[in-house]
This record gives C-alpha cells, structure tokens and sequence, in this order.
C-alpha cells in the first residue's frame, strides 16, 4: 500500500507540473517548458499506469491502462524537443516536429482496437481478433522498439547538449547562466530511472517500487526547480536569433573543400583596427553582458561577419578572444597600486566576469597559476608587472 501511495503522489505530482508548463506563458524558453512539459504528462502517465497496476484496478478500469499506454512512444520525442528548443533560437519546423511523432501514432493505430467494446449487439461487424502467436510478436515489437526508442532519442537528447556547449563560445563570453549543464544531469537522472525501470519489469517480484517510486519523486521536483531557474539562453530580437541560427548551422555543417571568402582582405583589417580599438581603448570586454550581437553592433556589422572575422582573423572563438583580454585586465589592476583594495572576487567583477569559478578556471588556464599566486607574486615587485604576452621583447 504505501508503494501505492507513493507512485499515485508521484503520477499526480507530474501531471499537475506538465499543465503547469503546458499553461506556461513565460517568454524565456516558452517552447522548451512547453514540450517539456509533454514529456512530464507522458511519464505521469506512465506512473499512472502502474498505479493502476499496483492498486489492481485494470478490472474494474479497463480503459485506465490502454489510455495511459497511449503516450509511452511520445515520450522521448517530447524529451528530445524540449531540449532541441534550449539549444537553438529558432523553433523546429512544424513537419520536422511530428516526424518524432510517427511512432506514436503507430501504437495509437495498434491500440485502437482495445478501446472498442466487445458487444455484438452494438457493432454490427464482428471484431477480428488477431492469432495468438501475431499478438505476441506485435507486444514483443512494441516492448523492444519503445526501448529503442528511449536509448536512441538519450543519445541524441546529449549530442544536442554537447553541440550547445561548443556553440555558446562562438555567442557569449559569459557562459555559465547559459550552458545548460543541469541538463546532463536530467540526461544521467533519466539513464539511470530507464535501468532501474528496464531491471524491474525483467523482474518477477517488484522489489525496486519503493525505490523507484522515491527516485521519480525526488528527481520530478529538481529537473522542476532548474527549469524555473533557467534564464533565456538566446536573449535576442528575432532578427539576432535567425542569424544566430543561420550561424550554428554553418557550424554543425561538413567543413568544405574550399572555404568560402565573407569578407575580403582590405575589409578584414579595416574592421580588425576597428574592433582592437573597442576591445583595447574602450573596454567592451568589461561589460558582463556582452555577447556576439552586442559587439556586432557596436561594429555595425552583422552576427555572422564578426563571427568570422573572429574566427579567420584571431583564429579563435567569441568567449575564448574575450576572456583573453579579461584576464589581461586583471593581471594589470592586480599589479597596480590604485587597486590593490580590490579582492580577487572584486577585479574578477571588475573586469566583467560573473563568477570566481570562471574567472579562477580562465585565469590559471591562460596564465599558468591561480589569481591569488600570481597576487602573491606582483605584491614583491616594485614595477607595475605586465602581462608575459605583452612584455616587449
């Protein structure tokens, strides 16, 4: 009974969060919540169905069980979508979406059949009953395809996580609000809730429900909390999000043979004096909120030229050019005395970075040691210490 109990609270506790994001009218990442919230209704579902199952009313419920049934296969395209709506700024295409859903609609199609009544009296066709070993084999179908279903929608569910992480860098230069990292630990959360499932049911006795039922609960409530908290990852006007769209694109595409020339070389130093001149005279970088279209406008240019001119002309990416000039900053209030009130957590602000984590990981990368040993360092020096790569030779 308490199992019972425990998995009708967790089944009920999902559906009421799927409306919640269905219902969601919030701007940032609208979409996302929204097929998130699919997801949660489908495994609500699920939860229900088991229930039912436990509480032994698929007798005196029959219909209960095959209506939940009915969203098993749109479950991981939901998940799927959800975080392909995180990970790009514009929307999927309508006909894209419901190829996902092809699948669904099958089982629709072979469950149809135990939603009509067994009354010859009401139907004046006789219902054709399969033979039993059809019947098998079609439950044995659905079973390892919905499986498969699941473990290849994971798999692409990750790649689409792992392509945000390399795209971020060519848009922002402060990425932690925006990197999605929670949205590995959905992916593992979800991995390890699919084993514990897939032991259960090869086993006779339902020994893991209680654990189960725990574990749905408790991860139902924290991939809740980090949706909430989850700010717009592409905060631009719908012109900045089809060209920021245009841009990943082209960098998810198969490198050509020869590429292809966006700016000629006349402009590409016109435009480098003008954007050294931004970042070494007024300082851009220092804004924490800078990204790829701000900069773009400043220069007057589009998304996709600075995108290239950056890549072509400093052969590195947007995040890893303006963290570089941060780091310069800081290795110089560090060595100036007009500075020296300043705390590490306060030349990190200074220079525009949002977090001491970031700003400790990019500085030890760059300079080779931890901000407070090369803090300790400068203090023993009686000259304003430059950094090494703009010592004069």
């Amino acid at each position: 009974m308490p199992d019972l109990l425990l998995n009708a609270l967790t089944a009920g506790s999902a559906i009421a969060i799927a409306f919640l994001c269905l219902a969601s009218r919030r701007p940032p990442n609208q979409r996302a919540i929204r097929w998130f919230g699919l997801f949660v209704l489908c495994v609500g579902f699920a939860l229900l169905s088991h229930s039912a199952w436990l509480g032994g009313y698929t007798q005196a419920y029959p219909y209960l069980v095959p209506v939940c049934e009915l969203t098993r296969f749109a479950m991981a395209p939901a998940l799927y979508l959800s975080i392909w709506h995180f990970t790009h700024p514009q929307p999927m295409k309508a006909a894209h979406c419901r190829q996902h859903f092809m699948p669904a609609l099958l089982f629709l199609g072979i469950l149809l059949p135990s939603f009509i009544p067994d009354r010859s009296d009401v139907w004046a066709v006789p219902l054709i009953s399969l033979p039993p070993a059809v019947d098998r084999a079609l439950g044995q179908l659905v079973s390892y395809g919905l499986k498969l279903q699941l473990i290849v929608y994971w798999l692409l569910s990750w790649r689409l996580v792992d392509q945000h992480q390399r795209h971020i860098r060519q848009l922002a230069a402060t990425i932690q609000h925006i990197q999605l990292r929670w949205l590995y630990g959905l992916l593992g959360t979800i991995a390890g809730m699919t084993i514990l499932w897939l032991i259960q049911v090869s086993m006779s006795q339902n020994t893991l429900d209680q654990y189960m039922g725990y574990g749905y609960f408790g991860s139902l409530f924290l991939m809740s909390f980090f949706l909430i908290r989850q700010p717009e990852v592409f905060a631009l006007d719908q012109t900045g999000r089809q060209a920021v769209q245009v841009l990943l694109a082209e960098q998810d595409a198969p490198a050509p043979s020869v590429k292809p020339v966006r700016l000629q070389p006349q402009e590409m130093t016109q435009l480098k004096e003008r954007l050294d001149r931004l970042l070494t005279h007024d300082k851009v970088f220092m804004d924490a909120d800078l990204d790829l279209a701000k900069l773009a406008k400043r220069l007057s240019i589009s998304i996709n030229d600075l995108s290239f001119l950056i890549n072509e002309g400093y052969g590195i990416n947007f995040f890893t050019l303006i963290n570089q000039y941060r780091i310069n900053e800081a290795c110089r209030l560090m060595g100036s005395p007009a500075h020296r009130h300043l705390s590490i957590l306060g030349i990190a602000y200074e220079v525009g970075f949002s977090a001491k984590t970031t700003f400790n990981t990019a500085f030890k990368k760059q300079v080779g040691q931890t901000p407070s040993n090369y803090l300790k360092t400068v203090k023993h020096q009686k000259d304003v210490p430059m950094y090494p790569s703009e010592r004069p030779v």
